[in-house]
């Protein structure tokens, strides 16, 4: 776990005494063994302890271009979607990705043009799962683990967007 959070890697692989290659581990290994042994810590860890709260956000018209943009430059996966300081949506790096035309003939210039120019708010994901900041480090981890996705808007006691959890 060290040493993928040091180095960035999703995935680790493990070998053994010998140098040979005996399996891989996970980022999704390290959740469901957090899931597991969650009992055994002395006292819950928050999402408060371990969230960004130093957050970039779109808004509904912010156009895919742009949103990329933001994604690449900030390194982050997932860029919650906020309206009048309220979240809407939130759109991921696999959102757009898969949104995203590819090399374009002059013929296809247009229809590119037009993608790139699309507003969040048509390929966002209305009403995200989020977690509460005072929730367990595990139930963020059960969360995302159960839903397939890599990071979670966190949510204040009062309802407003307070930061975010990832995977890592």
């Amino acid at each position: 776990a060290v040493l993928m959070a040091q180095h960035g890697l999703k995935r680790l692989p493990v070998t053994d005494a010998e140098g040979n290659l005996v399996g891989i581990v996970t980022s999704t290994d390290l959740f469901r063994m957090l899931i597991e042994e969650s009992e055994t810590l002395s006292k819950p860890v928050e999402v408060a302890d371990y969230m960004s709260r130093e957050l970039t956000t779109v808004a509904p018209m912010t156009v895919l271009l742009d949103a990329q943009r933001l994604m690449a430059v900030n390194n982050i996966r997932a860029l919650p979607v906020v309206q009048n300081g309220l979240l809407v949506g939130i759109v991921t790096r696999t959102d757009l990705m898969s949104a995203a035309p590819g090399a374009a003939t002059d013929a296809e210039y247009e229809v590119t043009k037009q993608i790139l120019s699309t507003p969040m708010r048509f390929m966002m994901t209305s009403s995200p799962i989020t977690v509460d900041e005072n929730a367990s480090i595990t139930k963020a981890a059960q969360l995302m683990s159960e839903n397939k996705i890599h990071s979670l808007p966190v949510m204040d006691v009062k309802g407003n967007l307070a930061g975010m959890i990832t995977e890592t």
